[in-house]
């Protein structure tokens, strides 16, 4: 299994149900990351380019 690491938080992206792939980061990140780090509004900040599942565990 090939492992993605959250630009933000630096912690698998397993970890969670969702994640995000962010120009801003230029990488993927945990939506949660995301939504408490960069948004001002709790959804996806205007650098979210896909939202995706990831499985989660």
């Amino acid at each position: 299994m090939i492992k993605i690491i959250c630009e933000i938080c630096k912690q698998d992206i397993a970890d969670e149900h969702h994640a995000n792939l962010c120009s801003h980061k230029k990488g993927f990140t945990h939506l949660g990351c995301c939504k408490n780090s960069c948004s001002w509004h709790g959804e996806p900040c205007d650098h979210s380019l896909v939202v995706f599942q990831t499985g989660g565990r």
